[in-house]
């Protein structure tokens, strides 16, 4: 029994070892180990979402489909009917949505307003093919479902946005030691307005090209011990004692003193897309859950 289980056991290993670097179900490449090479995937690209102050006209929108009205969602390969104007059969056309966190929850103070100074917040729903006009509709086929296209979406010209090679990093990411340049931002909010991420998750920063930045960029994360910018659940675990009943004397340790503590190196981005005052950004290397809030600012060597 003891050998068939080790036996199972090394098996299991080396399937997941085999199947690094081979895409999911769902499109998206699985992550390789940190320090590899790898090419983002389309979705990764194309399906991570932006923010930014530009206003798109809702005249041209979705209204159906072939399904209609008994299907409401429409995924990849189906057809959908277009309201609005100007389409052309052959063109490319993105579908976007403008979003908001209905629960409007603060991970950390201040975030709504940060959120809301950077502009509007829109998800990158799939991308569809005009093949023909009929009366005032465009029929068009979905080539790329990021997620269910519904009406009301809002239909725009597709941008390239080109690919994006992830390179690995020449030397061991220092976690202390890196001083904090004058430049800096803040991770404001992420995809799914999800409180935590991991890699190959999009998040959206409050610096962008007025900033000097441009796809391709590496941006370094950190993370302050200052109770100013801690997360509720931070401040909830610093409320907590930390005398242990067997010391004779314990310390006070002021919670003001901890804005004082060195920045703590959480992870990597690297930009996707950007705005004059924005940057859509995808984790390349997290040591740590990368957090709402966290500091981002150029990564000079790497």
């Amino acid at each position: 029994m003891r050998r068939l289980a080790l036996f199972l056991l090394i098996v299991y290993a080396l399937t997941g070892m085999a199947q690094q670097g081979v895409p999911d179900p769902a499109g998206r490449q699985r992550a390789v180990l940190l320090g590899h090479r790898y090419v983002a995937s389309y979705k990764d690209i194309y399906c991570a979402g932006f923010v930014t102050r530009e206003q798109f006209p809702r005249g041209n929108f979705v209204v159906g489909g072939r399904s209609s009205p008994e299907v409401t969602h429409f995924g990849r390969n189906e057809t959908v009917f277009l309201a609005g104007s100007d389409y052309e059969p052959g063109r490319r056309y993105a579908i976007i949505r403008d979003v908001r966190d209905p629960n409007r929850y603060e991970f950390y103070k201040g975030q709504n307003k940060a959120l809301e100074q950077l502009g509007q917040l829109y998800a990158e729903v799939g991308y569809v093919t005009v093949k023909s006009i009929e009366d005032k509709y465009a029929v068009a086929v979905v080539d790329v479902s990021c997620q269910p296209l519904i009406p009301g979406d809002i239909v725009i010209a597709a941008r390239d946005k080109g690919s994006l090679v992830v390179e690995p990093r020449s030397f061991p990411f220092p976690v202390f030691g890196v001083p904090l340049p004058k430049q800096h931002g803040h991770i404001v909010m992420s995809s799914d307005f999800d409180y935590m991420s991991g890699t190959r998750k999009a998040v959206y920063i409050n610096l962008g090209s007025n900033a000097g930045l441009a796809p391709g960029d590496y941006l370094r994360i950190s993370r302050s011990y200052d109770p100013a910018t801690m997360s509720e659940s931070s401040l909830i675990t610093l409320r907590a004692t930390t005398v242990d009943d067997t010391q004779h004397k314990a310390a006070s340790i002021p919670r003001s003193s901890l804005k004082n503590w060195p920045l703590r190196g959480v992870g990597e981005l690297v930009v996707i897309s950007v705005t004059p005052g924005s940057a859509t950004c995808m984790v390349t290397m997290a040591l740590e859950e990368v957090q709402l809030g966290d500091i981002v600012s150029r990564e000079l060597e790497r």
